[in-house]
């Protein structure tokens, strides 16, 4: 049987380095851009999503006074609630008065 033999290769120390930080300056800037471009797709996404509820919520009428809305469905009359006020004073066991004042809502006021 033969003897192992050694091989030691020496390379110049500086040139080792170097390639490893290269190596290490690449992967992260690859790392990076990978991660900005997915942040940026996102945001696309988003700003998209945002754009079709808006469309659809526009042609649905959902900005549109609700006031006048409740008019259109008949749900309060056309010439605003009506308000019925009552008036009435009164007094309490140490004789301090008040003065009150109820407006009360028609029947024809209905909830939305």
């Amino acid at each position: 049987m033969t003897p192992a033999t050694t091989i030691n290769i020496q390379v110049p120390k500086g040139n080792d380095d170097s390639a490893i930080k290269s190596a290490k300056i690449l992967f992260w800037g690859a790392v990076l851009s990978a991660v900005i471009a997915a942040f940026a797709s996102l945001i696309g996404v988003g700003i998209n999503a945002y754009v079709i509820l808006y469309q659809k919520a526009l042609e649905m009428g959902a900005f549109q006074d609700w006031k006048e809305k409740a008019r259109q469905n008949d749900w309060i009359p056309r010439g605003e609630c009506q308000w019925e006020t009552v008036e009435g004073n009164g007094q309490d066991n140490n004789k301090k008065k008040v003065k009150i004042k109820i407006n009360l809502l028609s029947s024809e006021y209905k909830w939305i």
